[in-house]
């Protein structure tokens, strides 16, 4: 037996987008900060990226992760698999230029509080100060990143523990998306993108639709398979 949830369209943990920046053109200070700039979980897009921005004595560099939450606490039985729908939005050219290089990563975060907010940057299971955080985080699936793509993303033992784990508790799934860029620390890319051509901007990455799209088609989707018992 298969259900749905889709990720939350308000209250205390509605998705959200977490932005870091750095104002000297430092990518990697950024990146590693614990306390994001910016937060909005009102977006009908999610960002995942890192980028710069360099226009007369303006040097910039974003991280930008998102953040999903799926209410499980009704939910019993003995999750066997688990995919994730994510639909992702197109290039974007011109004075700001992003397309979906590499790849995107689910990762699974720690406790949290009463609420998403800004402090949650850095809240990873398994986060680093530095470095990357492959073998360290905690992580759910990775896939290549494509525009304007309807993805269905298996989500790996992990996953499937916390997702389990979560429904005994009666709370809720949590999960941060991360650029490869950022995933993997990758000090080239964080401070210059690949993507180039913007006329101050350029990012590798771009967004998701969110749970506050139109469509409910479009929007983050969890599907869970039950075994017997």
């Amino acid at each position: 037996m298969a259900t749905t949830f889709y990720s939350n369209t308000s209250g205390n943990y509605d998705d959200a987008n977490l932005g870091s920046y750095n104002t000297t053109g430092d990518g990697v200070a950024a990146r590693n900060v614990t306390t994001a700039n910016t937060f909005n979980n009102s977006a009908t897009t999610l960002t995942v990226s890192t980028s710069s921005f360099i226009f007369f004595s303006f040097n910039w560099r974003f991280v930008n992760r998102s953040t999903l939450s799926f209410d499980v606490s009704a939910e019993a039985g003995n999750v066997e698999s688990a995919t994730l729908r994510l639909c992702s939005g197109a290039n974007t050219s011109g004075f700001s230029k992003f397309e979906w290089t590499r790849r995107t990563y689910i990762c699974g975060v720690s406790s949290i509080g009463a609420s998403w907010d800004t402090s949650d940057f850095n809240n990873l299971n398994g986060w680093v100060s530095s470095g990357s955080y492959d073998g360290n985080v905690r992580e759910y699936a990775d896939f290549a990143n494509a525009q304007s793509t309807v993805f269905t993303i298996d989500l790996n033992a992990n996953a499937i523990t916390d997702i389990n784990a979560a429904m005994t508790d009666n709370s809720e799934f949590h999960i941060m998306l991360l650029h490869e860029n950022d995933f993997l620390n990758d000090t080239t890319l964080l401070n210059t993108p690949a993507t180039t051509g913007g006329g101050a901007g350029n990012g590798d990455g771009g967004t998701f639709r969110s749970s506050e799209d139109a469509s409910i088609s479009l929007r983050p989707l969890l599907t869970v398979v039950y075994g017997e018992e």
